[in-house]
């Protein structure tokens, strides 16, 4: 034990009787962590989420169950094993975070106050590029699962939000339920595939010439002219040639678009949005629309 460990509990009995009266008492624990330790190498849950709560502060942090268990052993010395380490981790991550229910709790107030600061604002998903090429959200939402229900309620609340624009178009990644219901909702706004995600579906598909028909695909769905189109598709196999076809030119290629889709071929800024999150969403409800809220509004 630490010689200056000051937790002190002293007592004396009363005239030789079996009672006793307290005549010190010092409640104050000065002993570090590490020596409750070293008492007890099996360590407890409750000791191991002590040591690491404050390794779990910043959500960015990847803090794994094997790290727990590096740090018990190269810190204190100290074996645990990987599902106390997993234990301790939950453990302390409900103490810094609360319970999800408590988070879902706050936001009617949240998004009160929301709608108050930023009149008529919706959180939910959609992103297009301003006049500069840089990311522009437009809408960010939060569903239960990608099913009918969801998708409609989305592209409901956006239309509302923003209404149909001339020359509007969506890009997508050919996800039926986003089909269906962008038609739905926007009946005469043209769907275009993203190219990256079709160029996937090619590259699983057929397996031969993977570089030489990748640097042809693409040029061709950035073609300009007939001719440009015309002599790219030459080069092409006869089943990659039918794959495309069916796909539709007017789906994929900037050339036969119905109308100007200039360089929103992909729906990769989505993507970099979804990756900026990849960290947040770990976050409780209330914390993680927060998060989306601080980046929005950068």
């Amino acid at each position: 034990m630490s010689e200056d460990y000051e937790l002190r509990f002293k007592a004396s009995s009363i005239n030789k009787s079996k009672m006793f009266k307290v005549r010190e008492f010092n409640d104050k624990h000065t002993c570090p962590l590490k020596d409750k330790v070293y008492e007890q190498r099996q360590a407890s849950i409750s000791v191991i989420d002590g040591m690491i709560r404050s390794k779990l502060t910043n959500h960015k942090r990847k803090y794994t169950p094997n790290d727990i268990i590096y740090d018990a052993k190269s810190d204190f010395g100290v074996d645990v094993s990987y599902m106390l380490a997993w234990r301790a981790k939950k453990k302390a991550m409900n103490f810094l975070r609360g319970e999800p229910a408590d988070s879902y709790n706050k936001l009617q107030g949240y998004l009160y106050t929301m709608d108050m600061k930023y009149l008529g604002s919706h959180i939910r998903m959609v992103s297009t590029l301003d006049g500069a090429c840089h990311i522009l959200p437009l809408v960010y939402g939060v569903i239960n699962s990608e099913n009918d229900v969801a998708w409609s309620w989305f592209f409901e609340q956006f239309k509302e939000a923003h209404g149909e624009m001339e020359n509007m178009c969506i890009v997508s990644d050919r996800n039926e339920n986003i089909i269906k219901y962008v038609s739905r909702v926007y009946q005469t706004v043209p769907h275009f595939a993203c190219i990256w995600h079709l160029w996937n579906n090619i590259y699983k598909k057929f397996k031969k010439s993977h570089s030489k028909l990748s640097e042809i695909y693409f040029s061709m769905a950035k073609a300009y002219t007939q001719a440009e189109f015309d002599s790219l598709m030459e080069k092409v196999d006869i089943r990659v040639k039918e794959y495309l076809e069916l796909a539709g030119y007017e789906n994929w290629a900037r050339l036969y678009a119905h109308v100007n889709r200039g360089w929103t071929m992909t729906s990769n800024i989505d993507e970099s949005i979804n990756a900026a999150l990849v960290s947040a969403r770990e976050l409780p409800i209330y914390d993680f629309l927060e998060e989306v809220r601080k980046m929005f509004g950068r």
